[in-house]
């Protein structure tokens, strides 16, 4: 049986991951409908970083197929929206998922696919990438795509506009509940300044981890199946705690567990 060579796996990589993408966005937006959100799915950080991915997977799927080199600019673009995806995978797993009041939430299709196997999966193929290093102060321009969606967000709260049935999109960026410089360990209340600058860190934090997996990637064939493995387990781990809570402490159902319960 003949091998699958490095360029046809990333090709099926790529379908695979915009497939999952489209998958992924047409159950959550199902999921907006039923709950009365409308379209505000598309204004979560979660479908607008896989869409983002998908679009970036779609141009690489092009230069794959017709055996071009990769640009530069597009080696760089797909490293931002690679930290951007892993974003989610990492906050939904510690800060979002624990609040979802949900169990079946966690086997859904739009969790699976958007919050779980495209991350994995696209960083997978970003590791199979057979282009030159692009310039490390990307692991800095990997800060736009939060930096981004954080000005968005507020501009279109303080133009009158809404996310579904709610005010904000994610818990830590309403001020109202949480002010701005709050400090409450008492009930584990912390000002969304904080928040921000935590999301920051793990966005940056998350990049110059990614820029540093590439480089090693080029010498260690096998990398990109460890993190496979790895990023895999990661996720089957998180899961299964997460519902491990719901099923045996549970989570109250109230204003901002609801809120959480999004895109």
């Amino acid at each position: 049986m003949k091998k699958i060579t490095k360029r046809q796996l990333r090709i099926i990589l790529k379908i695979i991951i915009i497939v999952f993408v489209i998958i992924g966005v047409i159950a959550q937006q199902f999921i907006g409908f039923l709950s009365g959100r409308g379209y505000s799915a598309f204004l979560y950080f979660t479908t607008q970083s896989n869409i983002i991915l998908a679009i970036t997977a779609l141009i690489l799927l092009i230069y794959d197929i017709k055996g071009i080199k990769n640009p530069p600019a597009l080696v760089s673009f797909h490293h931002i929206a690679i930290s951007a995806i892993l974003l989610t995978f990492i906050v939904f797993s510690l800060f979002l998922g624990p609040f979802i009041p949900s169990v079946s939430y966690f086997y859904s299709p739009g969790n699976l696919t958007l919050h779980n196997l495209v991350p994995i999966l696209g960083l997978v193929n970003y590791l199979l990438e057979e282009d030159e290093m692009p310039p490390k102060y990307v692991r800095s321009l990997a800060l736009i795509s939060g930096l981004t969606y954080l000005i968005a967000t507020y501009i279109l709260y303080f133009s009158g506009a809404n996310f579904g049935l709610y005010e904000f999109p994610y818990f830590f960026l309403n001020f109202k509940e949480l002010g701005w410089l709050t400090l409450d360990f008492a009930n584990m209340r912390f000002g969304i300044i904080y928040w921000w600058i935590i999301i920051i860190i793990f966005l940056y934090g998350i990049s110059a981890l990614t820029y540093n997996i590439k480089q090693k990637s080029t010498s260690n064939p096998k990398l990109a199946l460890k993190f496979f493995i790895f990023l895999f387990a990661l996720a089957v781990l998180f899961t299964t705690l997460n519902v491990i809570i719901k099923l045996t402490v549970g989570v109250p159902i109230n204003e901002t567990t609801i809120k959480i319960f999004i895109a």
